[in-house]
């Protein structure tokens, strides 16, 4: 695999995680992909999948207004690193909250590993923000 098959993968793995269509996701991950959300340690599609729209669900029934974009930040032979910004609203303030996943692709160009990563301090603005607008999650 070349880097710029791992870009074009990984867009394609964000603009559909963008979009919260799940169900197209599922055929990117391999069997035994595995998710590290940096609290636990997640395997198999099913697992993964059910993580992502456990997270879709709790926010839109949380927040006002959400929309979710990313962007690819790097790239290599066989990962590449995607920030995905979640766009909130609600009660009239609005906050952006900003993390980052490695993905990682096998030789077949499914997703094998997934790394999700908290960049600093903003767990912290977010936790802010929600008290402002209501209780922590």
């Amino acid at each position: 695999m070349t880097a710029f098959e791992s870009r074009t993968l990984a867009r394609r793995f964000a603009q559909l995680l963008d979009a919260d269509d799940l169900e197209r996701l599922g055929p990117m991950l391999a069997a035994g992909c595995v998710y590290d959300t940096g609290r636990e340690v997640l395997e198999g599609p099913a697992a993964v999948l059910a993580s992502y729209r456990d997270a879709s669900t709790r926010a839109r029934g949380r927040f006002d207004r959400l929309r979710f974009d990313s962007e690819l930040v790097a790239a290599d032979d066989h990962s590449a690193v995607v920030l995905f910004r979640d766009h909130l609203t609600l009660r009239g303030h609005t906050h952006v909250h900003i993390c980052h996943q490695r993905v990682t692709f096998g030789a077949d160009g499914l997703v094998t590993r997934i790394e999700h990563h908290e960049l600093p301090g903003e767990r912290e603005r977010l936790e802010a923000f929600l008290a402002r607008g209501g209780p922590p999650l």
